[in-house]
């Protein structure tokens, strides 16, 4: 899957859109966050929440 998505969306614009979670991915990890460090990630559904409000 991570190749086809460099392929298919190397920009990880589709990413972003359908996996809000990920929209504060930095580019250089969009297709591959699961490696990213613990650090970056804030507390559980803060994006999902977030991204909620905005929908409004």
């Amino acid at each position: 899957m991570k190749n086809g998505s460099k392929t298919q969306d190397p920009d990880g614009l589709l990413i972003r859109r359908w996996v809000p979670e990920l929209t504060d991915v930095p580019d250089a990890r969009i297709h591959t966050p699961w490696q990213m460090s613990s650090q970056w990630w804030r507390e559980p559904g803060a994006h999902e929440h977030e991204h909620r409000r905005d929908r409004r």
